[in-house]
């Protein structure tokens, strides 16, 4: 089969939501949108343009962890690039091949 080639802009965006009903709890989520949506498109609620991938795990407080601020700030942007490589690998691998 011969496909066609089309190029999809992905953003990601992710944001913390508070989870007032079961105390003073909060998760960030990463959200996806294709970005060949107008901005204002994207904007409105109503339209449903964002896509939940991932609720992002949290790392224990550094006071808790015991390390200092800069182990810390390593330690969070390791993670957070392993979710990346987790959620994006598909896509990479796909577009490899």
């Amino acid at each position: 089969m011969n496909f066609e080639a089309v190029i999809a802009a992905l953003m990601l965006y992710s944001d913390s939501t508070s989870l007032t009903a079961i105390g003073n709890k909060s998760i960030h989520c990463m959200y996806l949108y294709l970005g060949n949506h107008e901005i204002g498109y994207r904007q409105k609620p109503k339209n449903a343009a964002a896509h939940l991938l991932a609720y992002l795990p949290h790392l224990p407080t550094k006071e808790e962890m015991g390390v200092m601020d800069n182990e810390y700030r390593i330690m969070k942007r390791e993670l957070f690039q392993e979710i990346l490589k987790t959620i994006l690998g598909p896509l990479v691998d796909t577009g490899e091949r």
